[in-house]
């Protein structure tokens, strides 16, 4: 409950940077020059992948690609906290502005599931650029949000937020986030 209030004391202080609360995983998150219809057909399942041909990084990025895509529908209404478990490492980091890292996929998630208590979003994420260097991937870009406050019934542009995620292939080759950043910026 403490992270709840702490988070809207942030939102109340900061509302046009709201979009900082949201890359999270985060989520989120969506295309870039990768946008074919293969890419962005939402999936559950789990896509091994080597990495050691041209192939396998454009098969690498097109999951990237998804995982964005899979995170904003789980972060926008209604909230999929089992999406969010499926793609992030028991040991992720989350790194809010202004924040604490929030350390380890149970704390993740648990913030997830109090701020989803408190405000319902939508939210768009826009890659600018993945990057794949063997068993690391790193997406990069910006996220646009609108809140609504449960209490109130407020609605909030949060504006625009930067977001750089980090994901690692795991020991079955499954892409899982390990880090989660995200800052506000001015539109």
């Amino acid at each position: 409950m403490q992270n709840v209030r702490r988070i809207n004391a942030n939102l109340k202080h900061k509302v046009m940077n709201i979009t900082k609360i949201f890359s999270t995983l985060s989520l989120l998150i969506l295309l870039f020059s990768c946008n074919d219809k293969t890419q962005t057909k939402k999936s559950n399942e789990e896509i091994p992948s080597t990495g050691t041909s041209k192939n396998d990084l454009d098969a690498d990025i097109k999951y990237i690609n998804r995982m964005r895509e899979e995170i904003q529908d789980a972060e926008t209404i209604p909230n999929d906290i089992e999406t969010m478990r499926r793609i992030s490492a028991s040991d992720i980091v989350l790194m809010p502005e202004s924040m604490q890292p929030i350390v380890g996929q149970e704390n993740a998630l648990n913030m997830m599931k109090e701020m989803w208590e408190a405000i319902d979003v939508k939210i768009e994420y826009h890659s600018e650029e993945v990057k794949v260097v063997g068993d690391i991937a790193i997406d990069r870009g910006w996220a646009k949000s609108t809140l609504k406050d449960k209490k109130t019934g407020t609605v909030t542009t949060g504006g625009t937020g930067t977001y750089l995620w980090i994901s690692q292939r795991d020991k079955n080759g499954v892409w899982k986030q390990t880090h989660v950043i995200w800052n506000s910026r001015s539109e």
